[in-house]
């Protein structure tokens, strides 16, 4: 249940609880497929209280949405829209709340109704909508200005450039549909608003930023998997494809029979990753706790290891596996495990010699007592969930002709620009 709360410092109170002809309980905010929050950037001077660190909440984009929905709807044409999919993927799977940052001017009404803009109107589809409801979606509508209106034009800004000057109040009006909005002034009150609320961002708007802080095990679990991902299919032959799809990417993709699946197979996935959510959760807070800065440095080494461990796991046969469990009886001290060995070998037959050779060489399976990849929660699950199909099997069993035909032409003309 979503029971976040933020306490603002404002310099002023919010427009339509103001004496006036229409005040009252607070400004309307309009919403277009989630329940929504407005953050009035121009009157806001930082954060006195949050609890949204401590909810598991991240923060992703409609471009990322929109990116995702095409893996059901159809449309890809990039390969870019692939990494912008996996994206949404990360806040949606390893996050319990998910918010989807917007922007739209705040509209002082000649007469005294108080609203906002909301030139997102129509840019995403219903499933967009549906994909962020199953993390408890809330758009945050971030509000870099409040505009006055005369006789139906706009006639004043608390930003003394901005753009909505002299324009008609209805082509900015929330229920016409989307209008023309940006500028350098709206990207910073978005990146401020990101910055100061610390949470893991998942953004594929090249204008939005990343903040430093924030950034937890989450995002430390996610570099460390891709990273091994990578190195795992990058020198494959790209027959079908010119490239792979990247890792939850690849997972989502591998569930799905059909690609109006999609819905459900993210809440299959969403159920699958609680205790998952629950341990990356756990880990932030171990290191901001009154732990030893020694402790901290050794436990992260530990989860690293583990993170590390998860693709060479994952492609494991089950005979390699089978070598490495009669390894670890053999390799964990004789004196304990001497009994177990003696009772296989009375069973079977075999001499300690016999049982060597059936295990072969295991020196690059086994490195320690305890397998790296259990010690997490978060490794053991996606050890497992990353045994796919064939990457390129995935492609040309989902997407279309025309899209494939569009991610390699997407490539090309990505190389020739880099060239």
């Amino acid at each position: 249940m979503r029971q976040d709360n933020v306490t603002y410092l404002v310099t002023n109170l919010d427009e339509g609880r103001a004496p006036g002809i229409m005040a009252g309980a607070g400004s309307f905010i309009p919403s277009i497929g989630l329940a929504t929050s407005a953050i009035d950037m121009y009157r806001t001077v930082g954060i006195h209280s949050s609890n949204l660190a401590e909810m598991s909440m991240s923060l992703t984009d409609i471009m990322s949405i929109n990116s995702l929905s095409k893996v059901a709807e159809g449309g890809i044409s990039s390969h870019l829209e692939l990494q912008q999919a996996e994206v949404a993927l990360q806040a949606l799977l390893l996050h319990d709340f998910v918010n989807v940052i917007t922007y739209g001017p705040k509209i002082l009404n000649e007469n005294g109704l108080v609203t906002y803009g909301r030139p997102d109107h129509g840019l995403r589809s219903k499933l967009g909508f549906e994909i962020a409801q199953l993390a408890e979606g809330r758009d945050w509508l971030v509000s870099p200005e409040i505009v006055s209106e005369k006789n139906g034009i706009v006639i004043s800004s608390s930003h003394g450039g901005s753009s909505l000057i002299g324009k008609s109040i209805h082509d900015i009006n929330p229920q016409n549909g989307p209008f023309e909005y940006g500028g350098e002034y709206v990207d910073e009150a978005l990146n401020a608003a990101i910055f100061e609320h610390g949470l893991p961002t998942y953004l594929s708007k090249p204008s939005l930023l990343a903040p430093g802080r924030g950034q937890g095990f989450e995002k430390r679990f996610y570099h460390k998997m891709k990273i091994s991902w990578d190195r795992a299919v990058g020198n494959m032959p790209m027959l079908i494809c010119p490239v792979n799809p990247p890792p939850l990417l690849a997972i989502v993709m591998n569930r799905l029979n059909n690609r109006q699946d999609l819905l459900g197979t993210l809440s299959d996935l969403r159920k699958e990753l609680v205790d998952v959510r629950l341990e990356l959760q756990r880990l932030n807070e171990i290191i901001t706790s009154s732990r030893s800065q020694e402790d901290i440095e050794s436990l992260v080494k530990h989860w690293d290891q583990s993170f590390d461990d998860i693709v060479r796991e994952s492609r494991m046969s089950n005979a390699e596996r089978n070598r490495r469990i009669i390894g670890v009886v053999h390799k964990l001290g004789r004196s304990i495990f001497r009994p177990m060995v003696a009772f296989f070998m009375r069973q079977t037959g075999l001499t300690l010699s016999d049982i060597e050779k059936k295990i072969g060489d295991i020196n690059d399976l086994v490195s320690e007592s305890d397998f790296l990849v259990n010690r997490t929660v978060t490794a053991a699950t996606f050890s497992a969930l990353l045994r796919t199909e064939s990457l390129q099997v995935s492609m040309k069993r989902l997407l279309t002709a025309g899209e494939l035909a569009s991610i390699d032409k997407s490539i090309a003309f990505s190389e020739r620009r880099k060239g």
